[in-house]
């Protein structure tokens, strides 16, 4: 029974997505994946549709997307076959007819990038306002959430208290014990 992966991507550096292009078939086909779109034109039938480029990967299997989520998502942490199994039943799910679905809204980002396309948004006027005790949990090497932004929310605002998993990315699962209990911690010290 086959499975898919779909992705909403908004290329903003056309050299590196094209190397990242170059790439990309080899890891799929070595998972038994198989494209079944890339790209192209799209017209939108009904409401906005932003410009972006949609990729679907169909799976021979869920044990195959599992192997590909596996591979993409290492950066997330060391995990148990059950967790990496829990983790690929939350990105796709099987709809009735057998075939499989992202299960998240692929475009998430759409009113964020509506209200300021392009540009960053300073945050930090929002952040100095936060006065309830805060928990800030980084992937020691999390390529969206800087140290140094992690630690000017230490200092700032509500004085988060940031906490670093080590060998981690962007982000941590929470599924670990260890990575629990700073959650558990936290909320019981309120």
């Amino acid at each position: 029974m086959p499975a898919y992966v779909l992705a909403e991507i908004e290329i903003t550096n056309p050299d590196g997505y094209k190397e990242y292009t170059a790439m990309v078939p080899a890891t799929i086909e070595k998972y038994g994946g198989r494209f079944l779109v890339r790209g192209g034109k799209a017209h939108a039938m009904e409401g906005d549709w932003p410009g972006r480029r949609r990729v679907i990967v169909e799976f021979p299997s869920i044990e195959a997307a599992e192997r590909y989520i596996r591979t993409i998502s290492a950066p997330f942490g060391p995990h148990t076959d059950a967790e990496w199994r829990f983790l690929t039943e939350h990105v796709v799910r099987q709809k009735p007819d057998g075939t499989y679905r992202v299960h998240y809204d692929p475009a998430l980002a759409v009113p964020f990038n509506a209200a300021a396309p392009h540009q960053d948004i300073d945050l930090w006027p929002v952040w100095e306002r936060v006065r309830c005790p805060t928990l800030v949990i980084r992937g020691e090497l999390s390529d969206l959430l800087s140290r140094e932004t992690a630690e000017r929310m230490k200092t700032s605002g509500p004085h988060a208290q940031v906490i670093e998993i080590p060998g981690v990315g962007h982000a941590p699962t929470l599924m670990q014990p260890d990575q629990i209990a700073i959650v558990r911690d936290f909320l019981l010290a309120g």
